[in-house]
């Protein structure tokens, strides 16, 4: 039995690429039965554009006089949603015609009335739409273990999700003054500790990288000097561990599967513990692989002695 799809869209002043948005979700193999538009207090001519895709086509678009910022918009968009699955898209990128199809019946295949999400991967355009970086298919897979320890396979703009997904996030977790992650995280988070989250490896879209770009700003990669004053654990998103813990509080009745409660326990120790006691953590991981591990040590330790060189220089 078939499923309606919604598409949550957020803009913010984004007259300068809607229109190619717009008209990408419009050519799609899988027609979207509506999308729905959050705009968080437009000044340029983003308002303009939506209404004239309202008359064309029934774009559905509410004001919401900000701005209140970027988590508030969407999950303001997703709630204004009606239909059985959403999906979200950014105003800036571009949609491949399979992107909407691909991902709906990955997600009705798994759909079994619990929590569940797909992701896909992307390709990079600059703001002229130039393709500027070109990356390999990825591999198809539901392991939870991709979702939380990697950054590429929670991009919001590649989401899709069922109901019961959105209900328990709204529900559940986003009534929790801890949760202080951004709206994709929680419910890629979410879907890989209470439900499913099957991560394509299709790169369906092209995001686009421009100076206006207000995620992308937020995700860039932090250099080596950064993750070495930080005392991150190199190849593994330690600054998320302690968000975990937030996670595993409110969900932790609600994890069917005993190895995710081993997960988060497990990097909830590492997020607490000193490197030794960490090291032992992760040499107990199974989602991680021999070589994976030793890489994780040998370059933490390397970090930690560059750490200490600096001191001695700064204190010298």
């Amino acid at each position: 039995m078939g499923k309606t799809i919604s598409i949550a869209l957020a803009t913010y002043n984004g007259a300068r690429f809607l229109s190619k948005q717009l008209d990408s979700l419009y050519s799609q193999t899988r027609i979207p039965d509506e999308i729905v538009v959050s705009d968080d207090g437009s000044i340029d001519g983003t308002l303009d554009i939506l209404e004239d895709y309202h008359r064309r086509y029934g774009l559905i678009y509410s004001v919401n006089p900000g701005p209140h910022g970027v988590n508030h918009n969407f999950y303001r968009a997703i709630s204004l949603c009606t239909m059985d699955y959403i999906a979200i898209c950014d105003q800036d990128d571009i949609w491949l015609p399979e992107k909407n199809e691909t991902s709906y019946r990955k997600l009705l295949e798994i759909d079994d009335g619990l929590p569940c999400a797909v992701s896909s991967l992307c390709n990079h355009i600059d703001a002229e739409g130039n393709i500027i970086r070109t990356l390999p298919r990825g591999n198809n897979t539901d392991d939870y273990a991709a979702t939380l320890l990697e950054q590429d396979r929670s991009q919001g703009c590649s989401l899709m999700f069922n109901k019961p997904l959105w209900e328990y996030v709204s529900n559940k977790i986003l009534i929790d003054h801890r949760v202080d992650s951004i709206y994709d995280a929680v419910i890629s988070y979410t879907a890989a500790i209470v439900g499913t989250k099957y991560n394509l490896g299709d790169r369906l879209m092209l995001y686009r990288h421009h100076e206006n770009n207000v995620i992308a700003k937020m995700n860039v990669s932090k250099s080596y000097m950064q993750r070495i004053l930080n005392r991150e654990y190199y190849y593994l998103p330690y600054n998320r561990f302690r968000k975990y813990e937030v996670f595993y509080d409110i969900c932790k009745s609600d994890i069917k599967n005993p190895r995710i409660d081993s997960f988060l326990k497990r990097v909830i120790k590492i997020g607490k513990s000193n490197h030794l006691r960490g090291f032992a953590e992760i040499l107990k991981m199974p989602e991680l692989s021999f070589i994976k591990k030793v890489t994780v040590i040998l370059f933490t330790c390397g970090m930690d002695f560059i750490k200490l060189f600096l001191r001695k220089q700064t204190n010298s």
